[in-house]
C-alpha cells in the first residue's frame, strides 16, 4: 500500500517545488505542466521486525524469512507526493 499525499501551489512554483523535492530524495514518476507525480520507496523493515522474524523462521527457512520481510517492507510502504498546480 502506497502512502499518498497531495500538495498545492500556484502554477509559477510547480517546477520549484518539484526541483526541491527531487533534492530531498524523490524520484520523479511523471510530470506536466499542472501536475508532478513523485515516488518514495519504503524503507527495508524496522530492527525489530527482523529480529522477531529471525527468532520465529530463521531455523525454518535459513534467513529467506528476512529476506521476504524485507521486500514486502520494500514494496508496501513507499510514499507517492503529487503536487498539483492552481490556477
Amino acid at each position: 500500500m502506497v502512502n499518498t499525499s497531495v500538495k498545492r501551489v500556484s502554477k509559477e512554483k510547480l517546477q520549484q517545488e518539484v526541483e526541491d523535492n527531487i533534492v530531498s530524495g524523490w524520484n520523479l514518476k511523471r510530470h506536466n505542466e499542472n501536475v508532478a507525480i513523485l515516488t518514495k520507496p519504503g524503507g527495508w523493515g524496522s530492527g525489530a521486525g527482523h529480529i522477531l522474524v529471525f527468532l520465529l523462521t530463521a531455523w525454518l527457512t535459513i534467513f529467506i524469512g528476512n529476506f521476504i520481510y524485507a521486500l514486502y517492507c520494500r514494496l508496501t510502504s513507499g510514499s507517492e507526493l503529487q503536487i498539483k498546480a492552481d490556477n
